[in-house]
């Protein structure tokens, strides 16, 4: 059942203040005062009203308010830094120097046949076509040395990032694929 007005105006106060007691104090509340609102009701005002969602789990005492976009960008950050310890700490992490910046991002692949395609639009485009190694015969410490991939003539890399702009066209670049397992540390 849908909030009434009331009840969703104080559950998106609650939320600007990013204190994860109060909105637990307001939600409970609100559960209280009508047994047909469920979680995720509140969930779906919270994502109408275009604000960082949150995320909202049962658990055996009730539920638990975790924040969502922020949160899960910042966890990702540190597992791709090697802040978080585990996959990438041990391949290349403490490699990485300055860090301009950790932005959200739209990925977009297509790996069908020989050729290859990667997007991350508004920054980053990948084109690649044709094998340049047997498949399993080259590895990266990117991906893990673990997951041997396959070489490939890089046709065009181009980051349209606005703080770092460059481009290579041409087959004399080199590409690679190969799947990847990125982990925090236990």
């Amino acid at each position: 059942m849908p909030l009434s007005l009331q009840h969703r105006h104080a559950v998106l106060l609650a939320e600007r203040t990013r204190d994860i007691s109060l909105i637990t104090t307001v939600v409970t509340e609100v559960l209280a005062a009508n047994p047909e609102t469920s979680l995720l009701d509140i969930e779906t005002a919270l994502r109408a009203a275009n604000l960082t969602y949150l995320v909202a789990n049962r658990t055996t005492g009730g539920f638990q308010i975790v924040f969502g976009m922020p949160a899960q960008q910042a966890a990702l950050a540190d597992i791709f830094l090697g802040r978080a310890g585990g996959t990438v700490a041990r391949l290349y992490g403490p490699a990485i120097g300055e860090v301009c910046a950790v932005r959200p991002a739209r990925i977009t692949l297509e790996h069908v046949a020989a050729r290859k395609r990667i997007d991350v639009v508004g920054y980053l485009h990948v084109e690649a076509e044709g094998d340049a190694s047997e498949p399993g015969d080259v590895q990266c410490g990117i991906p893990g040395f673990d997951h041997p991939g396959t070489e490939l003539h890089g046709d065009s890399l181009q980051s349209t990032d606005p703080a770092l702009r460059w481009e290579v066209r041409g087959r004399r670049n080199a590409a690679f694929a190969t799947d990847f397992d990125y982990r925090s540390a236990p």
